[in-house]
């Protein structure tokens, strides 16, 4: 599958479960040490976090209210080159 075959899927799955503009929740399980660039890379957005019982990983999570679709892919696409980032 080719990466603009995964985004547009990704937008017809987004499109089809939510209502435009409207809440969105953003969740990541990041390494520690990826926190900062997590952080850095959508610094609009104010994620809580959660440290899993090793400490090895941080779930991160925010809400905020969103416009359209290409918000939300933009945030994907801005943490798509991060090691480790898993997204929820």
């Amino acid at each position: 599958m080719t990466d603009e075959d995964r985004w547009g899927r990704l937008r017809e799955t987004l499109e089809r479960l939510h209502a435009w503009p409207g809440p969105y929740t953003f969740k990541f399980v990041v390494p520690r040490a990826r926190v900062s660039d997590v952080r850095e890379a959508v610094s609009d957005l104010d994620f809580t976090e959660r440290a899993s019982s090793n400490g090895r990983y941080v779930s991160l999570s925010a809400t905020v209210q969103v416009g359209a679709v290409d918000e939300v892919l933009d945030v994907y696409r801005a943490l798509e080159g991060i090691p480790g980032v898993v997204s929820l």
